[in-house]
């Protein structure tokens, strides 16, 4: 049952790992929202091409879009032209969020 639920949960997991990944593109400044979509979509498939994602589902523009919500919530971004806020504006800071997810999907 455990196996079913986890396996039920990664799209979302790994979706989550992306847009955590992808908030490095904001390291150099506010983006809108759209083109950052665009960009996060692309860098997810290479992920998924190169082994990283294993559920395609997890590259839906609806499942981004949640695990970007989530972010916001968590207050790493901000605004409709969306920007880190300053806790969250470092390379590191948001390599700890992406190894957080990472550790949910191992």
């Amino acid at each position: 049952m455990k196996a079913l639920l986890a396996e039920l949960l990664r799209p979302f997991g790994e979706a989550v790992w992306v847009t955590a990944d992808s908030l490095q593109l904001l390291l150099a400044g506010p983006m809108a929202a759209r083109e950052w979509m665009r960009v996060a979509l692309d860098r997810g498939r290479a992920a998924y091409l190169a082994g990283r994602i294993l559920r395609l589902e997890a590259l839906s523009k609806p499942t981004l879009e949640n695990a970007l919500q989530m972010f916001r919530d968590r207050g790493a971004v901000i605004g409709a032209r969306m920007q880190l806020t300053p806790e969250f504006a470092s390379k590191d800071k948001l390599s700890a969020l992406s190894s957080e997810a990472d550790l949910f999907l191992r």
